[in-house]
C-alpha cells in the first residue's frame, strides 16, 4: 500500500511543459505519482509515495491538462486524472472513424474521401469546407489590403501573404477547453493552485495567469470569464503553427516559447517538493544521427532550446537552496557577532580588532548575497526545495512532426511510456534536486537497492 505524502507536511507541485500531443506522456507520469506506484522515500524498503497535489503549473499543452486537473475541486486527485486520460484518448486523439478533437486542415478536400469518417459524420466535411472558404475569402482580403498599404519593399509584402497557420483551423480545440475546462470551479478551488503561463507576442514577455495570487500581486492576471479560456489557447499557440490568440487587444503565443517549465510560479505559491515533467530527454543520451539531415538538425535544436529552459530554471531552484544555507551561516555569524566583548576581554589588542573587523565584512557579505536572492524569488518565505525530474530517455519519435500526431495508437503508447519512465523513475541519472547532500546520498542509496533488488528477482527467476 502507497504512504500518502500529505501526511509529510509538505506541499507537492506538479509541472506539465509543452510539447503539443507529446503531452499524453504526462498522463502517464501522473498515473504513475498519484497512483502511488513512485518511490520518493529515504528508505527502499518503505511503500511507494502517493501525493496530492496542491499546486499545479502548465504551459502550451501542459496548461489544458493543468486546468483540468484543478477544475474538479473536492474531487479525489485520482478520479480526476481518469477523466482527464478518457478526454485524451476518446476525444483529443483521432482514429479511423473520428479526427482529432485539437485542429484540422483548412480546405481539405480529402476528407472527402475519408469513407470510415464520412459515415459516422457525413456532413461534416461540407460545413467544414463551407466555413474554410469564408474565411480564405475574408482572410485574403485582409492581407490585401496590408500588402497595398505597406511601405515595405514588394519582395517582402510578397512573404507576408504567406502564413501557413492559416491552413489550421483550433475550432476543435476551442471547443474542447470550453466544454471540458470549468472556469468558475477553478476559481472556487480553495485547495489547489492554478498557474498557466503565455507569451505576450507584442512584448516579447512571459504572463502568468492563476486562480490566486501571490508574490508580486501585479505579476498574475484572474483567469476570469472573459480570458480564462483565451489564456490556455493562447498558452497552447505554438507560433507558426497556430495562430496567435488576442486578450486585451494584444496577441499571445505559446508559454512554452519562454518558459517551457514554469518553476518560479510553483515555488511562490509555497511549493516545498516540485514534480517537473517535461518531454525532451538530455541530449547527452541521444546519439547524434552522423547524416546529420535537416530535420535531425531542427529536432536536436528544439530539444537543445527546451533542455537548456529546463535546466536553467533548475539552476534557481539550486539558488533558492543555496539561500537557506546562506541563511544559517548568517545566524552562526550573527552568533559570533554576540562575542565581540569576549573577544576584547581577551586582550589582543589591534589584532582583536582585526577579528571583529573580519565578522563585520562576513557578515554584510553574506547578508548582501541572501537579500539579492531574496528580491529575485519575492518576498515569501523561501524554504528547501527538492525537485523530481521526469522526462524520456530518448527523443520521442516523429520530432516536430509528432506534436501533431494525435493517432489514438500513439497517444496510447505515450502514456504507457510515461507511467513506466516514472515508476523506474532514477533521481540520479535524472539530475534531482535535494535540499541537502546527505538527502542526495539517500536517494542514491535508494536508487542503489532497488537495481540490487532487481538483480536478485531476475536471478531467482532464471533459477526457476
Amino acid at each position: 500500500m502507497a504512504k500518502n505524502e500529505e501526511m509529510s507536511g509538505k506541499k507537492h507541485a506538479v509541472i506539465l511543459s509543452g510539447g503539443g500531443a507529446n503531452g499524453a506522456y504526462e498522463i502517464g507520469v501522473m498515473k504513475a505519482l498519484f497512483g502511488g506506484h513512485v518511490k520518493l522515500g529515504d528508505d527502499p524498503r518503505e511503500a511507494p509515495t502517493k501525493i496530492n497535489p496542491g499546486i499545479f503549473a502548465g504551459t502550451s499543452v501542459g496548461s489544458f491538462s493543468a486546468a483540468f486537473m484543478v477544475s474538479r475541486p473536492g474531487q479525489n486527485v485520482e478520479t480526476t486524472l481518469v477523466e482527464l486520460e478518457d478526454l485524451w484518448k476518446n476525444r483529443i486523439a483521432g482514429t479511423k472513424t473520428r479526427w482529432n478533437g485539437v485542429f484540422r486542415l483548412r480546405g481539405n478536400i480529402l476528407d472527402f474521401l475519408d469513407l470510415n469518417r464520412m459515415l459516422v459524420s457525413p456532413f461534416t466535411p461540407p460545413a467544414n469546407l463551407f466555413h474554410d472558404a469564408a474565411f480564405f475569402a475574408k482572410d485574403s482580403i485582409n492581407r490585401l489590403e496590408l500588402f497595398f498599404r505597406s511601405k515595405e519593399e514588394v519582395v517582402r509584402r510578397f512573404m507576408d501573404l504567406v502564413d501557413f497557420s492559416t491552413l489550421l483551423s483550433t475550432e476543435p480545440l476551442h471547443d474542447l477547453v470550453c466544454e471540458s475546462v470549468n472556469l468558475e470551479n477553478i476559481r472556487n478551488n480553495k485547495e489547489c493552485v492554478l498557474s498557466i503561463a503565455a507569451t505576450n507576442w507584442e512584448k516579447g514577455e512571459t504572463e502568468l495567469f492563476a486562480n490566486r495570487k501571490a508574490g508580486d500581486p501585479s505579476r498574475y492576471k484572474e483567469l476570469n470569464d472573459k480570458i480564462g479560456h483565451l489564456a490556455i489557447l493562447a498558452s497552447t499557440a505554438i507560433p507558426g503553427i497556430f495562430p496567435p490568440v488576442e486578450i486585451y487587444h494584444t496577441k499571445y503565443v505559446d508559454g512554452g516559447l519562454l518558459m517551457n517549465t514554469p518553476l518560479s510560479p510553483a515555488i511562490q505559491f509555497g511549493a516545498d517538493v516540485l514534480h517537473v515533467i517535461y518531454l525532451d530527454p538530455d541530449l547527452k543520451d541521444v546519439p547524434l544521427d552522423r547524416a546529420g539531415g535537416t530535420l535531425d538538425m531542427l529536432n536536436r535544436t528544439t530539444a537543445l532550446a527546451f533542455a537548456s529552459q529546463v535546466n536553467r530554471d533548475v539552476k534557481e531552484a539550486r539558488s533558492i537552496n543555496q539561500v537557506q544555507d546562506l541563511n544559517r551561516q548568517i545566524a552562526e555569524a550573527a552568533e559570533a557577532k554576540l562575542n565581540r566583548e569576549r573577544i576584547a576581554s581577551l586582550g589582543l589588542g589591534p589584532a582583536g580588532d582585526t577579528v571583529q573587523k573580519f565578522i563585520d565584512d562576513a557578515l554584510k557579505d553574506i547578508a548582501g548575497i541572501g537579500e539579492s536572492r531574496r528580491q529575485r524569488y519575492g518576498k515569501q518565505d523561501l524554504r528547501p526545495l527538492t525537485i523530481h525530474r521526469y522526462h524520456p530517455r530518448s527523443l520521442l519519435e516523429g520530432g516536430l512532426f509528432g506534436l501533431l500526431n494525435f493517432d489514438s495508437w500513439r497517444i496510447g503508447e505515450l502514456i504507457d511510456r510515461g507511467f513506466q519512465d516514472a515508476v523506474t523513475h532514477d533521481c540520479v541519472k535524472c539530475g534531482c534536486i535535494f535540499p541537502t547532500v546527505a538527502e542526495l546520498c539517500k536517494a542514491t542509496d535508494r536508487i542503489t537497492e532497488r537495481k540490487k533488488q532487481r538483480t536478485r528477482g531476475d536471478t531467482v527467476e532464471i533459477a526457476r
